[in-house]
């Protein structure tokens, strides 16, 4: 048994321990997006408020969310973000460039697009939400996963641009906004003979342009598949039967086309034996 003495002593330590100030944990903020950048392994400017590779073949590096533009400049530059790329743009300029983006590319309220420009560029990115790519002109091989169109005011569209393009995404995701309209996002070769593979298109649109393309997809639903000026092949994945779903048109274009793919519940198939 505790003498009276050594008691009053406890009590009144248990009741200081209720009056220490708690600890109090100071965390930074989040660091410049600057800081998370090197350009040919350099550290750049912090106040700095883009970056450019300028003339010749450069390395630009950045880790988190990109908040700023970033330019290779002319030559043949590999760009690799470790991260998601929102709010500001990324360009490869002049040259047969690599641009890499780990995470996805847009967001809610984000628009700032990745562009290969001049050369063969290979582009590569998760998914594209309500934003922009395009190759550009030359032969350009585009990989993205799906491509959605995330608020009403914003198109989603990967686009192959001037010369023979390969583009693969997951699915085409639009948005329906009333019974009436629907926000396509869009998938398209334009100029040049252009293999595109696809997911499910969904209020969405898959285009070949010109050319002679081949276009492979999922199955189609309230979308439309174009296969523009040119002998075109359009089919589902693998060159199995495409499922052309309700409110949904397969047209070939001018050009003796081939279409494996067969109308379901509504669905068209126009120019296209």
């Amino acid at each position: 048994m505790l003498h009276s003495s050594t008691r009053a002593l406890l009590t009144i330590a248990l009741a200081a321990l209720s009056f220490v100030a708690p600890l109090t944990l100071t965390v930074p903020a989040h660091a410049d997006p600057h800081d998370e950048c090197t350009v040919n392994g350099v550290a750049p400017d912090p106040s700095a408020t883009a970056l450019s590779g300028g003339p010749g073949d450069d390395v630009i590096v950045c880790s988190g969310e990109l908040e700023f533009p970033i330019s290779g400049g002319d030559g043949n530059d590999t760009i690799t973000i470790q991260g998601n790329a929102v709010r500001d743009g990324i360009s490869g300029g002049p040259g047969d460039d690599t641009i890499t983006v780990t995470g996805d590319v847009g967001g809610p309220g984000q628009a700032g697009g990745i562009a290969g420009n001049a050369g063969n560029d290979t582009i590569t990115t998760g998914n594209v939400e309500s934003d922009n790519i395009k190759g550009g002109q030359g032969n350009d091989h585009i990989t993205t996963g799906d491509v959605t169109n995330i608020d009403y005011s914003r198109q989603s569209r990967v686009l192959g641009g001037e010369g023979d393009d390969t583009i693969t995404t997951g699915d085409v995701n639009g948005t329906l906004v009333s019974l009436s309209r629907k926000v396509l996002a869009a998938v398209a070769g334009e100029e040049g003979n252009d293999i595109i593979h696809t997911g499910a298109i969904r209020q969405g649109r898959v285009a070949g342009n010109k050319g002679a393309d081949v276009i492979e997809a999922g199955a189609l639903s309230e979308g439309n598949i174009y296969g523009g000026p040119g002998n075109d092949r359009i089919s589902g994945a693998g060159n199995t039967v495409l499922s052309v779903g309700r409110s949904s048109v397969v047209d070939g274009g001018d050009g003796t086309d081939t279409c494996n793919a067969q109308a379901t519940a509504g669905g068209q198939i126009l120019n296209c034996p």
